[in-house]
């Protein structure tokens, strides 16, 4: 069956979305922490927790994807 493109574009927008998000929240909270670090240093702190918890086993998923 042939599958048009409105399904992938579909889906690299949400990507893109995702990934612009994910930057802007980062943004923020650096730029926050830089300029405030006491009342925004903990909001910092956890951003940067999530980032490790959500990609740090990244590296080693494409590794395992590509050496596949």
């Amino acid at each position: 069956m042939k599958s048009s493109g409105v399904s992938f574009e579909k889906e690299t927008e949400a990507l893109t979305k995702r990934v612009l998000d994910f930057f802007e929240r980062v943004r923020y909270a650096y730029l926050s922490a830089k300029e405030n670090p006491k009342e925004y240093g903990k909001k910092w702190k956890n951003t940067v927790k999530s980032i490790r918890e959500n990609f740090d086993g990244l590296g080693k998923s494409l590794e395992n994807f590509l050496n596949f």
